[in-house]
Formats: structure tokens, sequence, C-alpha cells
């Protein structure tokens, strides 16, 4: 028997699904919004989870990484009554077991809950994350963990590995990892930038050349083919290549032999094949801008790495870490982060995703090395821009784009996630700075001078907000935690509020 959630808001959707799968003696769990999904899922230590696409809360494709991060880390199985082939990309690459289109049949669901669990008992008594040498892919979300599986998976075995992702996801660290943890690990692992690879010097760079063999070759060279013999042959951006230098690569690849230019010996390398891109392989095939067999031969197996929008709750770890590294390389003074910076960090969406959000730490860093305290006004002014407009369209109410942070206590910024707010806090955490007004207007002469109603909707929600919190800091002794919990957003974000409304004060 299995602790079984479904969130689903169509109530007759629901019930079959439940009838069904209480007749296999699991033990069943109904919820209709994303947030009391993930409280019950939570609660209930739930192993696998059918999960809608469409809730009143929002989008369940959105949310997965919130459900396999959970303690039990669940299986999750999507259901939809949409025909979206994106969807289904999305879902299947962020590491779900399954997706069902409604309507299905009922042994349709019973049959995916059944593989789930026992692909889950499966992966729970042989994980194939450990011991692994992956010390620069940092991140603990569930999407990111299973990328780290298919490291694991690809590492044991020999054959081709295609990488795929957006530019600044790290394909390169993962090809590396695979290499680092493969039997050839001790031997070469070559990087052959295609995009920069010029048609006229492939041959020569790939086989290299004998003294002579054309204008300029005035002595022996060994090709990046023989360096990576018995190790491992990484092609980046794979997809810039030309039909011609396709048709070349896809000859090595077969045979595993070539002569270098000038030369009348056969030589041959035994490499392993990692390959990268950020294009769509099948479409250029589709188009006619990359040879069919060249993909066949080249995805022995597809890794394809989330962009950092999709997993930002990584962002905190890869922040303090990037963060350290570069103060050390300027150098500069360990830097302490606020939780409203990391609060910041998760509100822009990061185009260029690991390494746009590595540039920005370092332009933070080195624009300010005298300042021991990262806040949001550091941040790039083009970053700030955009988290305000991220902010006034979803609605919150505080501001990241501009505003300074009082001094907090060390282990705060050290270590948010876990942490009660401490016995001073309320001291600390009382900012002036912030006039939030004690009352409503008047209603009985708010047509005498009735304000614009931007502004009165502005002041009752301040109010509302200031009223909630407060309750919930009074009920809760403070503990931010469970305030967090309770209210079902950051812990960052509780403390940003508290400050904000002077909670804990006489203010």
């Amino acid at each position: 028997m299995a602790e079984i959630l479904i969130v689903d808001d169509e109530a007759p959707i629901t019930r079959i699904i439940a009838h069904t799968l209480s007749a296999a003696d699991h033990s069943i769990h109904c919820a209709h919004t994303l947030e009391q999904g993930l409280k019950t899922a939570l609660d209930k230590k739930c192993e696998v989870v059918i999960l809608d696409v469409v809730l009143p809360d929002g989008n369940g494709l959105e949310r997965i990484s919130d459900f396999m991060s959970l303690p039990s880390s669940p299986e999750v199985v999507i259901i939809t009554g949409f025909a979206e082939q994106d969807g289904a990309q999305l879902a299947l690459e962020s590491g779900v077991f399954d997706y069902l289109q409604k309507p299905f049949r009922k042994n349709d669901v019973m049959l995916a809950c059944t593989r789930a669990l026992e692909f889950r008992l499966s992966r729970l008594k042989n994980p194939h994350v450990k011991l692994m040498q992956c010390e620069s892919i940092i991140g603990k979300s569930a999407a990111l963990k299973s990328c780290l599986e298919a490291v694991a998976s690809a590492a044991a075995c020999d054959h081709s590995i295609l990488v795929t992702g957006e530019t600044g996801t790290g394909k390169e660290l993962f090809a590396k990892a695979i290499h680092q943890n493969s039997p050839r690990a001790t031997n070469n692992f070559v990087v052959v930038d295609c995009a920069a690879l010029k048609s006229t010097l492939l041959e020569s760079t790939l086989f290299g050349h004998e003294k002579g063999s054309f204008t300029g070759a005035h002595s022996r060279h060994e090709g990046l083919v023989k360096l990576a013999h018995q190790g491992t042959l990484f092609l980046d951006e794979i997809g810039e290549l030309t039909l011609e230098e396709q048709k070349k690569f896809l000859r090595l690849l077969e045979i595993k032999q070539y002569y270098p230019l000038g030369s009348k010996r056969k030589m041959q390398s035994d490499f392993r094949l990692v390959t990268a891109t950020n294009r769509d392989l099948e479409k250029m095939v589709a188009q006619g801008d990359f040879r069919s067999d060249l993909l066949y031969r080249i995805r022995g197996q597809q890794i394809h790495l989330p962009p950092l929008r999709e997993r930002k709750s990584d962002i905190r770890d890869l922040a303090y870490h990037h963060a350290e590294k570069i103060c050390k390389r300027i150098p500069v003074s360990s830097k302490m982060i606020y939780p409203e910076f990391i609060e910041a960090l998760t509100r822009f969406d990061w185009p260029g995703n690991v390494r746009e959000l590595v540039n920005t730490l370092e332009e933070c860093i080195s624009g300010f090395p005298k300042d021991l305290y990262l806040q949001p006004r550091h941040l790039p002014t083009r970053i700030r821009v955009s988290i305000k407009e991220f902010e006034t369209e979803n609605g919150f109410l505080g501001d990241f784009a501009g505003k300074e942070s009082l001094p907090v206590p060390e282990q705060i910024p050290g270590d948010v996630a876990g942490s009660d707010l401490p016995d001073s806090a309320p001291a600390i955490f009382g900012n002036a700075l912030y006039n939030v007004p004690t009352m409503m207007p008047d209603a009985a002469n708010l047509f005498d001078d009735p304000p614009q109603w931007k502004e009165y909707r502005r002041q009752a929600m301040e109010m509302a907000e200031k009223n909630y919190f407060r309750a919930l800091f009074s009920s809760n002794r403070g503990r931010v935690k469970d305030i967090a919990g309770l209210s079902g957003i950051t812990q960052a974000r509780v403390y940003d509020l508290i400050k904000k409304h002077g909670i804990g004060t006489n203010k």
C-alpha cells in the first residue's frame, strides 16, 4: 500500500481516480489547489503525486520541482486535458514519471502508478547519485538531481551522449562530470568548440598534419582526435557545423579511423563521444540543416539541462558558492549575503542562466569591493528594473529594487533556511524607513475627499498584509520558519515583511 496524492480541481475526475486506486489498497489523498497539494504531500509523505496542469492557483508544470523536492521525493504523474506537445516535453524533461492526457482509461492511471511505485522502489534501493565527482555542479533541486542521476547512468556506460540546454546552463560542466566519473577518467577530456572551428582548419585541427602538408605547416602536428584516445572527445555546439563538416565527423564516428593531412598512415583513436548544443537538432534535421544519421549516431543517450528559472531553489547555493570563489579570485574580503538579496535574485528570470548569475555576482562584488554586505541595491540597474517590473506584475508590495537593509545577525545571512527568529530580532528588524499608514481613510468621508482608487487599494493591501503577518508573528512567537510554512512564502520574504511593517516593535 502506498500514499498517493491526487491534485485536481475537477471533482468527478478526482473521484474516479481515487476509487480506481483505492481498489488496489492504496491510501488516497485529494487536493484541489497547488498550495493545498504541496502541504498534503508534505504532511502525508506521499510517494506518488498525480498532478493536473491547469489549477486555480497556477500551472502544475511550473511546480513540478516543488513536489519532487519534498522530503519523501515522490514520483510525479502529470495529467492534462490539453494536447500540449511543449507541455509534455517540459514535464518529461523535468523528471516526471509519466504524462497522461484526458480522457484516459482507469487502467492507464493504475498502470502509471504501479510502474511509478516500482521505479521508486528501485531508485531508493539503488541510488545513482553517490560518490560522484561533481563539485562544480551546485544545487539540490529535483530537476538538478534528475540530471545528476542521468550523468551517473551515462558515466557507467560508454555510448555517445548528447547534452542539450540553453546557453549558460553548464553543458560543458556536465560533460566533464560524465568523463570524471567514467572508466576513462584518467585519460584526456578534449574539448572541440565547433562554433569557433574554421572549415579550412577542420581536418588539421582534428586529425593533425605532417610537416609541409600545406602552406604554414612548418612542423608535424598531432590532432585533437589523437589526444582523445582512450579518453573523451567533447564536441561543444555541434549544431553549428556545416553539412560538409558533419559528413567528415560522421565518417570518423563510424570507423574511428582517419588520416592526418599529408600522411598515408591510417590512425585509429578509441574515444568516448559527448556532444552538446543549445539548438533543436530535430528541427534542424526537418529543415535539412543537420544530418539525421549523425543525430542518431551522437544521441545514444540525451541529457537535457533545465534553465535556471526552472530550478530557482538552487539560486541561494549557487550565489554563496560563486560569491566565495569570486572574492578569493579578485581578491576582496568575504561578503555577507542578506536574505533579501537572494530573494531579489529569485525574482529575475536569468535568460543567460547560471553563467549570467555568476557574471552578475562578479559585477556586484567588483563594483563594491569595500562593502561587507551584498544587498539588492548592489545589483546592476538592468536587473533591478526587471525585478521592479516583476513585482508590479505579481502584486508584491516590497521594494527590492532600491532599498537598503539594516544589519542583521550573521547567522541569518549564513543560514536562512531552517533558522528561527532570534530573541533580539524584533529590535533588530524594526525599521523607521518604512512609514506604513495605521489608519484607512474613513469610509464615511470617503466620497467627500476620495483618494485615487490605486492609492486606496494600496493602503488597503498594506494594512491587510500588516495585520495578517502581525497575527502570525504573535501566534507563532516570532518563529519565522513556522510563519513561512503557514503563509506559503519563503523565509526570506517573511524577514522582509517583518522589517517592513516593524512587527515586534512598538511601531
